[in-house]
This record gives structure tokens, sequence and C-alpha cells, in this order.
């Protein structure tokens, strides 16, 4: 995202940029960003990519977005490439949503367990960590070749991995 622009050591938000995830709030070290609430309040799409969608929509950028062939993918992981470098208390918090996002799949991985779904003696945690990086790679590849296949990839390999480890 490049919705903070720096004139000198002056932040600036840019509103044709930005797409209201208020990440720039808890990353701007002199705490000087606030969100503004909007009168109306929107409802709340179903799904991230149905949400991602609105946002760009709202932006005025969806049509430019899918004419150049992008595809909705990971804002954690757009922010995490772009900004993370720039202020450490954002790097933080991107690294707690991460760790968040990877215990949300252990829990999912324990419930599977749980039910015999897949066996007692898979490491968890490990295997959680392998579809975050998994999930995040294929995403990355999705936004240089522009299409989905290497998500599609990702997907079919993680299916035998898991099919494989029941055998």
């Amino acid at each position: 995202m490049k919705a903070i622009e720096m004139k000198g050591d002056i932040a600036f938000v840019n509103t044709k940029e930005c797409i209201g995830c208020g990440l720039c709030v808890t990353g701007c070290p002199a705490e000087a960003i606030k969100l503004v609430e909007r009168k109306q309040i929107p409802s709340i799409p179903a799904t991230v990519r149905e949400m991602g969608a609105k946002v760009l929509q709202e932006k005025g950028r969806l049509d430019a977005f899918q004419q150049n062939g992008h595809t909705m993918d990971c804002p954690i992981g757009n922010l995490s490439l772009e900004l993370a470098g720039t202020n450490e208390r954002l790097r933080v918090h991107l690294k707690d949503v991460i760790e968040s996002l990877i215990a949300q799949i252990e829990a999912c991985l324990e419930d599977a367990r749980r039910d015999k779904s897949i066996p007692a003696s898979l490491n968890t945690a490990d295997a959680a960590r392998l579809i975050f990086y998994g999930f995040e790679g294929a995403i990355l590849h999705m936004k240089v070749v522009k299409n989905i296949e290497p998500f599609r990839a990702f997907r079919s390999y993680l299916t035998g991995y898991f099919e494989n480890i029941k055998a």
C-alpha cells in the first residue's frame, strides 16, 4: 500500500490510496493518526474477498485492479512486504497478526486431530507454519504471474500432503 507519503519528516495519508485498514494508526510512532468514523456504517461483507472488493470499489480502484490482472490477496502479506522495515512498532504488530493467523490454523489442525481426520502424531505447530508459509508463497507467486494457478497448485499439494499422512 502506498497510502502514506513522506514530505520531509511529516507523513501524510493519501486518501486516494488508503483502503481504511487502520494499520497506519498502530504504526505511527508519534501516534498522530486516527481513523475517522464514517457517518454511515456500511454492511459487513461475508468474506475477506468481498471486503477487499468493496474497499477497492469504494476507493474507485476496483476496475483498474481487475484490469491489471490482480487478484484479491493477503493484505497482511502486502503490508509486511512493503512496510515492516519502515517502523518497528508496525513490524511487531504485523508479526503478532501473522502469529495469530498461524495459531488459528494450528487450532483447526488440533480440531482435526481430535476428530481423527489427521494422525495423532502430526506436529500441528509445524504443519500450521507449513500451511501459512506455503499459502503466502502461493499468493506472492500469483501476483507475479497474474493468475490463480500457483494457489491451485498449493491447494493440490496440500490436499495430497494430508491424504498421504492419513494413509
